[in-house]
């Protein structure tokens, strides 16, 4: 925003950037909050009658969109849209110039010239928008994301988009942190997969010991260990596994490996394996079910008592199916019988039933008199 521009703000204007900015970072943990929140919060703080996420495929000549109010748009819009993309005013101005501020349509047509457009005829006319503002909050050569303002009758002012613009540059870095976070959250989706074919699942912590990232897979084993609701991120582990892994910190450490944490349970075996890194350490998890039947069997078969096993061990119904070289439909059918001989109703509960009665103590047989 130059000097220039900002001279049309008043200290209220200010006040009211401010408080948008303030209830973004409050509202917004995922990407989609963000994108429905910031679009919602500038429909009201300078006006409009439609307002989008945008973002546009350079390369592809597409674009993608979250709108505000909700479903705006039909996926006919969309295409409409993507038809006039290359020569869209807004998407060649941004495009070609990447440190750009809020720009409207009519800062590169004339209203009259626009209005003699295809793209007016078969988009804008349509949808009932006459004005349109873009503020770019990212621009690299494959892609330009913005959020757009339309509206009907009236174009945005200059006091409009001096108001857009000194919420750019904030808006551009919560897009990309939003962004990084997904990113990450999909890796760690892709790695959990792949982990999990292994028996395995993981944790990601910070140099403090604090966790940032964490599988569902770890949280539920890490559950039937003991440690259910234990685990949260920005927090430490608890103080066991915690006090293992500063004990394996330690620089004493340094030249000897004394091996993983072993957590027994009554269904399964943990072992935890700690891996360093210059920023960040890993906690890989290693589930083995046991091989024992519990002391009393209630009836389970053979068979139905491995399906329990692994079904402790957190595995999915195609996983155990995969594992015992079964259909999935026959692990439901089992699965059905081990709920009504438990006496319980869904998988949580069989699991810890399964628990209960791996504690009971055995029941040995009368000797012969």
């Amino acid at each position: 925003m130059t000097a220039s521009s900002a001279s049309l703000l008043s200290a209220s204007d200010l006040q009211r950037a401010l408080d948008f900015l303030r209830a973004q970072r409050a509202e917004a943990p995922t990407m989609v909050e963000f994108a429905r929140s910031a679009i919602a919060g500038l429909a009201g703080l300078v006006g409009a009658d439609l307002v989008t996420l945008s973002y546009c495929d350079l390369r592809a000549g597409t674009r993608s969109v979250v709108t505000w109010p909700d479903q705006s748009l039909s996926d006919d819009d969309v295409a409409c849209f993507n038809r006039f993309f290359q020569s869209h005013p807004l998407v060649r101005h941004h495009a070609t110039h990447a440190g750009a501020g809020s720009h409207r349509i009519s800062d590169s047509l004339p209203d009259t010239s626009f209005r003699r457009t295809a793209l007016y005829a078969d988009y804008y006319r349509k949808i009932g928008i006459d004005y349109v503002v873009a503020v770019p909050v990212h621009v690299d050569a494959a892609r330009l994301v913005s959020f757009v303002l339309n509206r009907a009758r009236r174009d945005f002012s200059d006091r409009d988009c001096a108001l857009l613009d000194t919420l750019r540059f904030q808006l551009g870095a919560e897009y990309m942190a939003q962004e990084t976070r997904l990113r990450a959250r999909r890796t760690m989706a892709q790695l959990n997969d792949v982990l999990m074919g292994a028996g395995m699942a993981v944790i990601v912590l910070d140099r403090s010991r604090r966790v940032t990232r964490s599988s569902e897979q770890a949280l539920k084993w890490l559950a039937y260990a003991g440690f259910a609701g234990n685990v949260r991120i920005g927090a430490r582990l608890p103080e066991p596994i915690d006090r293992w892994m500063r004990t394996r910190l330690e620089p004493s450490w340094a030249m000897f490996d004394p091996g993983p944490l072993v957590l027994a349970t009554a269904a399964h075996t943990l072992k935890l394996h700690l891996l360093q890194g210059d920023a960040a350490l890993t906690l890989m998890l290693e589930c083995v079910a046991q091989d024992h039947a519990p002391a009393r069997d209630y009836g389970l078969t053979a068979r139905e008592r491995e399906i329990l096993r692994w079904l402790a061990a957190g595995k999915s119904n195609a996983e155990i199916a995969a594992i015992l070289s079964i259909r999935p439909r026959t692990v439901h059918k089992h699965l059905e019988h081990v709920f009504r001989k438990l006496g319980v109703e869904n998988r949580t509960a069989a699991v810890l039933r399964a628990l209960e009665i791996a504690r009971e103590p055995a029941v040995t047989a009368p000797a012969a008199e």
